[in-house]
């Protein structure tokens, strides 16, 4: 007999600290019988945005784990018997964060922001994470522009580098990319983010 692909909770709400104080906070975990598609709506009652952590698996498969920051609302579709999310904040603001599951396929887009401060005395190296397509960088400071985005594969080699000024709009595609470095030519530390676009 086929089992039955209900999940055990289909929603739950929670209310994050201020992001200073902020770490990361179980938000759902919900099982079935049966795999199935699944919409994972994120959303923040507040409007403040979050960063979610998620991970799922199927019957047989190890499972999979994606982070995703979510401006204020966001949808992830995953494959799986079992899902679990965490969350934590992104706002100086508490911040109440919910999750909806509802069995269905969409195709959605995500992205993920990690944030940090470089300067000319070395680069910045950033990870890159799963299901990533392309990255941009963004600095603090609109004029300076002269710093250099460098692609970093597996071998630890440099495969490619671009200037921040001439990244393209949809950002530089990752490939096989094991990170990413960003290197400005600012002296004094450079607020910067490095937007992550995902196949997810």
């Amino acid at each position: 007999m086929f089992g039955r692909k209900d999940l055990s909770v289909r929603a739950e709400r929670v209310t994050l600290e201020p992001s200073h104080e902020a770490g990361w906070v179980d938000l759902l975990f919900a099982e079935g019988e049966q795999d199935g598609w699944r919409i994972v709506e994120l959303s923040s009652a507040n409007g403040r945005p979050f960063d979610a952590d998620l991970s799922w698996s199927a019957a047989n498969g190890a499972g999979s784990k994606a982070l995703v920051t979510v401006a204020r609302a966001g949808r992830v579709c995953i494959y799986g018997r079992s899902v679990s999310v965490r969350a934590r904040n992104l706002h100086f603001l508490p911040n109440a964060v919910g999750v909806t599951v509802a069995d269905g396929f969409a195709h959605t887009q995500n992205q993920l922001e990690v944030r940090g401060e470089g300067s000319a005395s070395g680069p910045h190296a950033i990870r890159v994470p799963a299901f990533a397509r392309s990255v941009r960088i963004e600095t603090y400071d609109p004029d300076d522009t002269s710093g250099v985005l460098w692609v970093i594969d597996g071998d630890n080699k440099q495969r490619s580098g671009v200037r921040v000024s001439d990244q393209p709009p949809e950002g530089v595609p990752v490939g096989g990319a094991s990170e990413v470095w960003f290197w400005p030519q600012s002296e004094a530390p450079l607020p910067f983010r490095a937007i992550f676009h995902l196949n997810l």
